[in-house]
């Protein structure tokens, strides 16, 4: 029997966290950020 590699990419759709979060959900968890610019750090 012939083995077959198969990436766990193979099975997203898409890439990134970001694409296990349906549009909806992930349109409220990014308003609900507020302005934060590049170099934002919660802690200070």
């Amino acid at each position: 029997m012939a083995v077959r590699t198969v990436r766990l990419t193979a099975y997203a759709r898409g890439g990134g966290c970001a694409c296990k979060i349906p549009p909806g959900q992930l349109d409220a968890l990014v308003t609900g950020l507020g302005d934060v610019g590049p170099g934002f750090a919660p802690n200070g």
